[in-house]
């Protein structure tokens, strides 16, 4: 591992930092899911929100999008999209890399299946899961898939 991060810091200094992407842990991650997602995308079929957060291996935080840590649900898929400014996702931009309408995730989510949190948009239910109730990304994926995503 110390090898690939000594690599992946070597290389990020020479192609530049993923903007968002702030410790050479997050460079090969976010190397490693984009490679994915480019394996995903042949042929025109665009990958679901479910399908990359299962795939992030990244260390998993809470009450951040992302640090020199990890990062939350929403902030690992930021980093796997490339859709992340100054440590925030940047939400249009993702919606953009999954063909997803504003009105799917502005949409009701319905109620926290773990609590009686009423009213909360799917974004707002991906950091809730994360946060609140420290859903895995794969359970936090399993909840994307039932709304479709």
């Amino acid at each position: 591992m110390k090898e690939l991060i000594t690599q992946s810091t070597k290389q990020g200094k020479r192609a530049g930092f993923v903007e968002g992407v702030r410790a050479p842990h997050d460079f090969i991650i976010a190397g490693m899911i984009r490679a994915t997602l480019r394996k995903m995308g042949d042929g025109g079929v665009f990958p679901k929100m479910s399908e990359v957060l299962r795939a992030c291996k990244i260390p998993q935080i809470i009450g951040d999008y992302s640090d020199s840590h990890g990062a939350c649900a929403l902030g690992a898929l930021g980093i796997a999209t490339d859709s992340m400014k100054d440590g925030k996702p940047i939400f249009d931009k993702m919606l953009d890399f999954f063909h997803v309408h504003a009105g799917e995730m502005n949409a009701s989510a319905g109620g926290c299946p773990h609590c009686d949190k009423q009213c909360l948009t799917v974004w707002g239910m991906i950091p809730h899961l994360n946060d609140v109730h420290q859903q895995s990304f794969a359970q936090i994926a399993d909840w994307l898939e039932t709304k479709g995503l």
